[in-house]
C-alpha cells in the first residue's frame, strides 16, 4: 500500500452556479493522480449553494464533500472572488467520512 498523498485543486468563474461546480471539479480531476478520497469545495456565496453542490455531486458521486461558502476564494493561483474552488484529496493510506 502506497504511502503517498495527492493533493489537487480545480478552479472556475462560471456564473452559472451548476456549472461551476462541474468545471472546478474536472480541473481538480485531470491534475490529481489517484482516486479522490475527499473535496473540500469554497463556493463564493454569490453562487446558489445547492446548485453548486449538484455540479459537485455530479460528477463526483459518492465521494465525501466538505466546505463553505467564502466571500473570497484562494488557491495557489492567488486570491479571487464569484468564484469556486474544489480540492480533491486522493491515498490509498487514509479513508474519509463526514457526519
Amino acid at each position: 500500500m502506497s504511502e503517498t498523498i495527492s493533493a489537487a485543486f480545480g478552479q472556475s468563474t462560471k456564473s452559472d452556479a451548476e456549472q461551476a461546480g462541474r468545471e472546478a471539479v474536472k480541473t481538480a480531476l485531470i491534475r490529481l493522480s489517484g482516486k479522490p478520497k475527499l473535496a473540500i469545495v469554497f463556493g463564493s456565496s454569490w453562487l446558489d449553494q445547492v446548485r453548486l453542490l449538484q455540479g459537485v455531486h455530479g460528477v463526483l458521486g459518492g465521494v465525501p464533500i466538505v466546505g463553505e461558502s467564502t466571500a473570497g476564494e484562494i488557491s495557489s493561483a492567488g486570491p479571487t472572488t464569484h468564484s469556486c474552488i474544489v480540492l480533491l484529496i486522493a491515498s490509498e493510506a487514509i479513508s474519509c467520512s463526514v457526519g
